[in-house]
C-alpha cells in the first residue's frame, strides 16, 4: 500500500540470514524496520533466565522497533 511505499523509500533495504539478529536488546532505539519478506523470531532473555525466549513473531508488512524509537528507551527484546 501507499504508507508501506513511503516508508520503504525512507529507509534502506537490509537483508538478514537465518539465524542473524535484526537487532538485540540494550540496542539504542535508532530505527523502524519493516519486515517486507520471512519472518522475525523475537527472543528475550532475563537475568532468571538468560536462555532467550521466544516472545513474539514478526511477519511481512509488520513492523519492530517503532516502541523503542518512540520512547527513547533501549530495546527490551533481540530479533
Amino acid at each position: 500500500d501507499a504508507d508501506l511505499e513511503r516508508v520503504i523509500g525512507a529507509g534502506h533495504l537490509r537483508r538478514l540470514n537465518q539465524g542473524d539478529y535484526l537487532s538485540k536488546g540494550g540496542d539504542p532505539p535508532d530505527a523502524i524496520h519493516v519486515i517486507l519478506a520471512g519472518a522475525i523470531e523475537v527472543v528475550r532473555s532475563t537475568p532468571d533466565n538468560p536462555e532467550p525466549t521466544p516472545v513474539a513473531y514478526i511477519s511481512p508488512g509488520e513492523a519492530i522497533g517503532d516502541m523503542a524509537l518512540f520512547t527513547g528507551k533501549r530495546r527490551s527484546s533481540a530479533g
